[in-house]
């Protein structure tokens, strides 16, 4: 590697971390100040104290997630990784992680819905990258759906390939987030992103990982405006 390749290389390190921290911040300053104001509160008061208790949660999730998405890119960049394949029943698979995202949907009372077509008995994944694909994803759908609404996951089998569409009836993607929601730190619509806590990864990582398992990936907006994501891997 030449000096200049270097350069550039730990730049984007550089920038990664700072973009990062930056998002950071904002769940870690949630938390500290519903800590504070707990240490203040009327601890006879059950409903604050749940309340407050329940921002510190979602807050320290965020920061979580945040960690976790440093973690997954730095993994990225090493391509010696080999896959690590598992002959599983996928159809098994798919409906134990449905059942978590379901309990994770049930705040918002949001409806998921798997549908599954062909052989899916006896199939060689690497069920972590398959795993960190679908987190990633449905972790978006899941901030972006409003309540009461709805999330379908489909998976098919396709000429020697297995094809996953998660679709969600929250606010879709903006042209300009459909050309760039793939690079590393685009953030898109300002109104998808006024929760706090998104680092603009969660794409850019699903896409290296499916790339790793020799697949491809789109998006696409639904008839119905939301959003829709579509990956296959063999």
């Amino acid at each position: 590697m030449n000096l200049k390749s270097l350069y550039f290389l730990n730049g984007k390190r550089i920038e990664m971390i700072e973009a990062l921290a930056h998002d950071l911040k904002t769940p870690l300053s949630v938390i500290m100040a519903y800590s504070e104001a707990l240490t203040e509160a009327d601890s006879t008061d059950d409903e604050k104290l749940k309340t407050y208790l329940n921002v510190i949660n979602g807050n320290a999730k965020k920061s979580s997630n945040l960690v976790m998405q440093m973690q997954y890119t730095s993994d990225l960049e090493n391509i010696d990784v080999a896959l690590q394949l598992r002959d599983i029943n996928l159809l098994e698979f798919l409906e134990r992680k449905v059942s978590y995202y379901k309990l994770q949907a049930k705040e918002k009372e949001i409806d998921i819905v798997l549908k599954t077509h062909g052989n899916m008995e006896h199939l060689a994944v690497d069920t972590d990258r398959l795993e960190r694909i679908l987190d990633n994803i449905l972790s978006n759908s899941l901030q972006y759906t409003p309540n009461k609404g709805n999330i379908e996951i489909s998976v098919n089998e396709e000429e020697n390939s297995i094809v996953y569409e998660i679709c969600d009836s929250g606010s879709g993607f903006l042209q300009k987030d459909l050309e760039r929601a793939f690079d590393r730190f685009y953030r898109g619509d300002k109104a998808r992103n006024s929760e706090g806590g998104h680092s603009g990864l969660g794409l850019y990582i699903v896409k290296k990982l499916v790339e790793q398992l020799h697949g491809s990936i789109k998006i696409k907006n639904t008839v119905y405006g939301g959003a829709d994501v579509i990956f296959r891997h063999p």
